[in-house]
């Protein structure tokens, strides 16, 4: 079997990635398979749905009132989704940690985020995930879901949306499922393969530098994991700094230098340049929140920022073909 059909079959089963994946990080990964095509995760979607039942009247009502903001913002079913923004994932709050810093007070202190990023922007660190090497970047991604799920990693059990398309969790594992699908059996995935000696070495080095990169990534937002915790936990998980939310930022694409990573680059793309704060076109939160950011954003001289609700944004998003809502990344 060649290497393509090697992949494809890998993919199509997942028997050849769980039998190199460890036992604790293995549910984590069946659940990735079980919603690696758009037809499976739209199953998953109906599914949510069945439980979750229908928006409140509350959010009919906003909806109605920002249903052209989203048109505008967004495009339409008719038209096709808009190509002209870069989406990122972001809280209210995080833990006063360096990211991915291995030398992490134990009693951290909350500090504000998001208003930082209103007066900063988004500032490029070192980023370990990349296969071929560290590098100082800022994430983004070509997908409002894919941003929404780092979104809500930041939401605490009592601050998520009131209604939404669908558990993120479920939108999170079949981007990481593409992902794989894409490059997996594309040129520069059987590179990336050919190249285990310069992978290992890369791992070393981290191992010795991060310690457990996904662990470290996550106490940004939330002080309870252990090493003991697993994949699945930490991916599945939301933070626990109180009143914490989740908040989408919409950029202007055409303002990013941006380009695609070696690897991983279906769904997301790397700046290796600062995110100016006049580059934010418009934020998604709960609709809550709403008049609460309003508010900050009037503070801090920045009410030409658009202000939508997630619970509306995923409303419109019903009117879409899920295979628009989840295209790889152009």
């Amino acid at each position: 079997m060649g290497e393509r059909a090697r992949y494809e079959h890998m993919l199509a089963t997942g028997e050849e990635l769980l039998e190199s994946t460890h036992e604790q990080n293995k549910q984590f990964l069946l659940e990735m398979i079980r919603i690696r095509t758009p037809e499976l995760l739209d199953k998953k979607i109906i599914e949510y749905l069945d439980v979750e039942g229908l928006p409140s009247p509350e959010v009919n009502t906003a909806y109605k009132e920002q249903k052209k903001q989203l048109e505008k913002l967004f495009g339409t079913p008719e038209e096709g989704l808009k190509k002209d923004l870069l989406y990122h994932g972001t809280g209210f709050y995080k833990y006063d940690r360096d990211k991915y810093s291995t030398d992490q007070q134990d009693t951290p202190n909350t500090v504000q985020l998001f208003e930082k990023i209103l007066d900063e922007g988004l500032k490029i660190h070192e980023d370990p995930w990349m296969p071929d090497g560290d590098m100082e970047s800022v994430s983004l991604a070509g997908s409002y879901f894919y941003a929404k799920w780092f979104a809500a990693k930041y939401m605490t059990k009592d601050n998520k949306p009131e209604w939404q398309l669908g558990d993120p969790n479920d939108f999170f594992r079949f981007f990481m499922a593409d992902s794989v699908r894409a490059e997996k059996i594309s040129k520069a995935g059987l590179e990336y393969i050919k190249k285990h000696k310069q992978r290992v070495g890369i791992k070393k080095e981290r191992a010795t530098k991060y310690e457990n990169k996904l662990r470290n990534w996550t106490r940004s937002y939330r002080n309870d994991t252990t090493f003991q915790t697993t994949a699945n936990n930490l991916l599945n998980g939301e933070s626990d700094i109180p009143n914490n939310i989740g908040i989408i930022l919409c950029l202007d694409k055409n303002k990013i230098p941006f380009q695609k990573p070696p690897l991983g680059s279906a769904h997301e793309v790397r700046t290796m340049r600062s995110i100016l704060p006049e580059i934010i076109k418009a934020i998604g939160v709960p609709l809550k929140e709403i008049n609460n950011i309003r508010d900050l954003l009037d503070e801090h001289g920045r009410d030409d920022i658009e202000v939508f609700a997630i619970e509306c944004a995923d409303l419109y998003f019903t009117t879409f073909k899920i295979q628009d809502l989840v295209a790889r990344i152009e």
